[in-house]
């Protein structure tokens, strides 16, 4: 399993490290959208509002530029909402990005405050 681990300033910043991680181990990066086998990820990131946060949506191929078939769902690496439970990252965080490849698995770690972390996986 390869690991990579450094500092973000924002989810955009996450969002690069994790393809560039998955990159390096194999996956397909184009027009947006992650591959490897038959797994179909269109990850994005965004800074604001219910959404804030790492973003991934799956889906069955690629078209274009998009999904095929994309999920209705996205899983998120973020806060679920801002409270005093579940506080919005203060950045820098650092990162840890767990990359599998039997089977092709992926895991993303954000650790903000020393003691509060985010987390998503994939594959």
């Amino acid at each position: 399993m390869a690991y990579y681990t450094g500092s973000v300033n924002s989810y955009a910043e996450l969002l690069s490290a994790l393809t560039s991680a998955c990159v390096q181990q194999g996956w397909a990066w184009s027009e947006g959208v992650l591959s490897k086998g038959s797994a179909f990820l269109m990850p994005t990131a965004s800074m604001t509002g219910s959404t804030q946060g790492l973003l991934i949506r799956g889906g069955t191929g690629r078209v274009g530029g998009g999904l095929a078939n994309p999920s209705p769902a996205a899983i998120r690496l973020g806060p679920p909402r801002v409270s005093a439970y579940f506080p919005d990252v203060t950045w820098p965080a650092v990162y840890h990005i767990h990359v599998n490849s039997a089977p092709d698995e992926v895991y993303v770690i954000l650790n903000f405050n020393i003691t509060n972390y985010y987390w998503l996986a994939f594959g």
